[in-house]
This record gives C-alpha cells, sequence and structure tokens, in this order.
C-alpha cells in the first residue's frame, strides 16, 4: 500500500468517528431537550383538587332493641317447635280407605230389608273432617224394576241422610251416595235394600270409601 493509500484511509476513518461522535451528541441533545419538556410540564400541572370524604357517622343503637331480640328470639323457638312436631294427616290428601261389606242376592219388594251387609266404625280412628261414602255395583237380572240400597246407623236405627242409591236395568253399574260424616264413637253401620218390583236385585259388591 503505497502513501496516497493509507492517507486516504486515515482520512476516511477521522470521518466516521466524526460522524459517530456528532450522531451521539446530537442524540443526547434531543434526549436532555425532552427530559426538560417533561420536567417543566410537571413542574407548571396544576394541583388535583382535595376530595373531601364525609367522616363515617357514630352507629347509632336503637333503644328498642332489647325488646326486638326477645321476639325474635320467641319467634325461633316457636318456629324450631314447629318443625320438630310430627306431621298429621291431611285432609285430601291421603289415600281413600275401602272398606268391603260383601254380596246380595235377594229381593224386598216395596218395604226396606237389612242385607246382612254392616261394620262397625269408630270416629277416633279417622280425622275429625273425614268423609265415608257407600259404593255399590248392582243390576236386576230381569230388567225389570229398580233396586235400592241405603245406609243405617244401627245403634239408634237412624237412616243416613244422602245415602240412598239405586240401579235399574240387567247390567251392573257401580253407583256411589253422597258423602257423610261418622256419628261419635263405635258405631254400627248397615245397609238395608228394596226392590220397586217383585224381582230379584243383585249386588255384586259394596263398601264403603272413607277420604281424609
Amino acid at each position: 500500500m503505497n502513501k496516497i493509500e493509507q492517507k486516504l484511509e486515515t482520512e476516511v476513518k477521522h470521518s466516521l468517528w466524526r460522524f459517530a461522535l456528532a450522531s451521539w451528541i446530537a442524540i443526547l441533545v434531543l434526549n436532555i431537550a425532552a427530559l426538560g419538556a417533561i420536567y417543566v410540564a410537571l413542574k407548571n400541572k396544576p394541583p388535583s383538587p382535595k376530595v373531601n370524604l364525609p367522616s363515617p357517622s357514630p352507629t347509632t343503637v336503637n333503644p328498642n332493641w332489647p325488646a326486638c331480640k326477645d321476639y325474635l328470639d320467641a319467634a325461633m323457638a316457636t318456629l324450631s317447635a314447629v318443625k320438630t312436631q310430627t306431621p298429621k294427616a291431611k285432609l285430601g290428601i291421603n289415600e281413600p280407605v275401602y272398606i268391603p261389606l260383601g254380596s246380595l242376592s235377594s229381593k224386598s219388594f216395596g218395604s226396606w230389608s237389612d242385607t246382612g251387609m254392616q261394620t262397625y266404625l269408630d270416629s277416633v280412628d279417622y280425622p275429625a273432617g273425614a268423609r265415608v261414602y257407600l259404593e255399590a255395583s248392582m243390576r236386576i237380572p230381569t230388567a225389570n224394576g229398580q233396586v235400592f240400597l241405603r245406609v243405617v246407623q244401627g245403634n239408634e236405627n237412624l237412616v243416613v241422610p244422602g245415602t240412598e242409591i239405586s240401579v235399574e236395568g240387567n247390567q251392573p253399574k257401580l253407583i256411589t251416595s253422597s258423602g257423610f260424616k261418622l256419628w261419635s264413637g263405635n258405631k254400627l253401620y248397615k245397609l238395608q235394600f228394596r226392590t220397586s218390583m217383585d224381582y230379584e236385585a243383585v249386588v255384586d259388591f259394596a263398601r264403603f270409601k272413607i277420604v281424609y
């Protein structure tokens, strides 16, 4: 390498160093200027307004609290007692109870006669609102006339109102009477029947349905 080339190389290196130094100085000046601007902006920023929070008010004790507490305690005790009671049977909730009374094939033209179908029912065995219904499947084999059936309270020989039912025709029909309440105590309930004509009647089955 001759002296001219060495000189040119040296000048190029010096130029690159000068350029790098000038760039570094320029970047430093820009950073200082930016920091100065931020400082001035923060210094001139107005102070934030002070927010005055309300002081918490002291808790006021209700002067009636002791009485309220006694009332709540009594109510809770009552509720606890109710929850521990044994549930009782409710009207209309339980399944009906059926008591079979038997069957009959006979005739009793014009007057009421005992059928021999009877049972004792004690009112203490059922809720006060229990209702008893007479159900029977009846027919006249010859299809002549009608057959009638009713309930009689046997202790005082009293006809139970609303219990008379009747059927005509030679096909069995299931009939249900109106409901009645049991007499107080253990009473005999029996069935009586009659026919409107002098022909045999058949009671295929009869029963009491007790609903409560």
